[in-house]
């Protein structure tokens, strides 16, 4: 149909608000020497994780991840976000492992999942990661 797009690829967010409200973890996964490796397989409480971003620019999270005891542990925190421009938003949260600093996000599933790629260095492996969060 002329004039008609597909919404669930849209990786566009004109106004900044797409990305509020709570997002999970469902995927994290490092390129290293043209190996992808899922980090979630490696360690599954990564999938706990929650990010939750506020309209008024709060930032909330949970970092799950295997303890010592091999039980998850959590670790919460907060912070504040801004759209800077186009998809680029600017996350500032102490203590938070991944997604610091300004971030090129890509949205799909008619906004419903977002993905960043950054460098990350998890257990001794270091590389590209790119990270999925979907909304809850």
């Amino acid at each position: 149909m002329a004039g008609c797009s597909d919404s669930s690829t849209d990786t566009s967010d004109p106004d900044g608000d797409s990305i509020t409200g709570t997002w999970q973890l469902s995927s994290l996964f490092i390129s290293t020497g043209g190996v992808d490796l899922d980090l979630t397989s490696i360690d599954g409480c990564l999938l706990e994780t929650t990010l939750t971003f506020d309209e008024d620019g709060d930032f909330h999270y949970l970092y799950s991840s295997t303890g010592s005891d091999n039980e998850c542990s959590t670790t919460s925190g907060t912070g504040s976000w801004d759209h800077e421009n186009g998809n680029t938003y600017n996350i500032t949260a102490e203590g938070l492992p991944v997604g610091q600093g300004s971030q090129e996000i890509t949205f799909s599933s008619n906004n419903n999942s977002f993905s960043f790629t950054e460098h990350l260095q998890f257990e001794g492996i270091s590389g590209d990661a790119t990270a999925t969060f979907d909304r809850q």
